[in-house]
């Protein structure tokens, strides 16, 4: 997707090659995500992961991990309405709410898209059309910038909206994650870090 919004509006556009900045995003090892696909094209660069197991816990099978190189000073507010405009789009009915929300750190926010049909309210949608317009799903959606490059991290649920502990447990690991640098001393990236 475009982000030439967000360009726009950022004063700078910088690249740091001292710094290798990357997010200290470690799946939980009990999920068994797997690395499916890897594109890279300009200044964006996106994985998708898929569970292993996807029949197991019930909850979030897809995973997309895109990293912006280079925007470092986006504004959030604009981006929040950037990506929410981009599930409007995609999807009838969409109720979005944030469930998480600071400054610092670094500047981050949770989102929750779900998607209704379009005789249904959102907020009582179990069939939804998210991730290439299949029915039944929801998006987790992280958005984070770091001090050279922006991140979003999408979780995607298939199966409707997943229930509310599974939810909450993907919120709070949402919560943790943090942008890092490789061998800086002062926000090392964890041993175990994927090479994003």
């Amino acid at each position: 997707m475009s982000i030439e919004p967000l360009r726009e509006q950022s004063a700078h556009v910088r690249r740091v090659t001292a710094r290798h900045e990357r997010i200290d995003l470690v799946w939980p090892e009990n999920q068994c995500w797997t690395q499916v696909e890897h594109e890279a094209e300009n200044f964006v660069e996106s994985r998708r992961f898929e569970r292993d197991n996807p029949g197991g816990e019930a909850g979030f099978e897809i995973a997309v991990i895109t990293v912006y190189h280079d925007l470092w000073d986006a504004d959030m507010d604009e981006a929040r309405r950037l990506f929410t405009r981009r599930w409007s789009e995609d999807c009838p009915g969409l109720g979005s709410e944030s469930w998480f929300e600071e400054q610092e750190p670094r500047p981050r926010v949770v989102l929750v898209h779900r998607c209704a049909e379009e005789d249904e309210p959102a907020a009582a949608a179990d069939d939804v059309r998210i991730e290439g317009g299949t029915a039944g799903g929801t998006v987790l959606q992280l958005l984070l910038q770091g001090r050279d490059h922006f991140f979003m991290v999408e979780l995607f649920s298939t199966g409707g909206f997943p229930p509310q502990g599974v939810l909450v447990r993907w919120v709070e690991f949402l919560k943790d994650v943090q942008p890092c640098i490789f061998e800086d001393p002062e926000r090392p990236c964890p041993d175990l870090i994927w090479n994003y």
